[in-house]
């Protein structure tokens, strides 16, 4: 288990470094061609803003895992150890719900776009419409096998950290 979660998390770290590199390589040089040569890449911003959205997903993925998204955990220290659990597990419902109606939906709306063709790139617009159900899919993993598993994250103090399962 500890080598299938080092090579995921190796494979979301180098992904979403060479997905960056490429939004960062590509603004630069369309900000010279630009700017320098009166003549921008008309590919360039597109491709910039589909790198920006799968570096947003795979990093969601890797935050998941961790157990680092924005929460109010100060709100759940302040109450009785008993609530503690009860606010922890309903919070960790929602999510389940809300990023399955997300992966759903995102789904849908890659299968409605296979045909329609992005403007500057030419690709079809599922290919980057399918960044969101791999993060969708990516994150309710990450969410249930932190629900299964509470310990495999290296947090050191998680409030949900006892198994809800």
């Amino acid at each position: 288990m500890k080598r299938l979660s080092a090579v995921v998390n190796r494979t979301l770290y180098v992904l979403s470094l060479v997905m960056f590199i490429t939004m960062f390589a590509i603004t630069i040089i369309n900000v010279f061609t630009r700017y320098m040569f009166n003549s921008p890449i008309p590919w360039a911003v597109e491709l910039g803003r589909y790198s920006f959205v799968s570096v947003i997903f795979l990093g969601a993925i890797y935050v998941m895992r961790e157990n680092g998204h924005i929460g109010l955990d100060i709100f759940i220290g302040m109450l009785p150890k008993k609530y503690n659990r009860l606010i922890v597990i309903f919070g960790k419902l929602v999510s389940l719900i809300f990023l399955s109606v997300f992966t759903v939906q995102a789904v849908r709306m890659t299968l409605m776009n296979i045909n329609v063709q992005a403007a500057g790139m030419g690709i079809p617009m599922a290919i980057p419409y399918s960044f969101m159900i791999i993060g969708g899919v990516g994150m309710l993993i990450e969410l249930v096998l932190n629900m299964i598993f509470p310990r495999r994250t290296n947090k050191d103090s998680d409030p949900a950290d006892h198994n809800i399962l």
